[in-house]
């Protein structure tokens, strides 16, 4: 009888917990808040209007520093509440478009960089420090 009770237990357990790891698979995408937010500083088109250029300072709290973000995407395109996808660092920068593919950032030469892309999509980034 007492292995009866047991295995019982032991198969309440087990099914109370497949539940609950489904539940939370299922559910928790739903209540995840990200706590980060992106405020655009300045956005440049390039000159055939193909990408924009986005500078953005991203803010994910108090536990962590603003970053600012460089975000290459093509116009049609939002940006959205991510990271940047070419550029991040702990100080503010320049940018300018050479040309419809081919970008310079111009960054602080004792900022710290985090990430430093050459080409996103089909857009040629070149990295100039400057003395500011």
């Amino acid at each position: 009888m007492k292995k009866i009770k047991l295995i019982a237990i032991l198969i309440a357990i087990l099914l109370t917990s497949s539940f609950l790891y489904l539940a939370y698979k299922i559910y928790s995408p739903i209540f995840t808040v990200d706590s980060c937010e992106n405020e655009i500083v300045k956005d440049i088109p390039s000159p055939n209007g193909e990408y924009t250029a986005y500078i953005f300072k991203r803010n994910c709290g108090a536990t962590t520093d603003v970053s600012y973000q460089l975000s290459v995407l093509k116009t049609d395109q939002e940006l959205e509440n991510k990271s940047g996808n070419a550029f991040i660092t702990d100080s503010n920068f320049k940018i300018q478009w050479e040309n419809s593919d081919h970008l310079t950032v111009n960054f602080p030469e004792k900022a710290e960089t985090y990430e430093q892309d050459k080409k996103v999509s089909n857009v040629y980034i070149t990295y100039k420090k400057s003395k500011e």
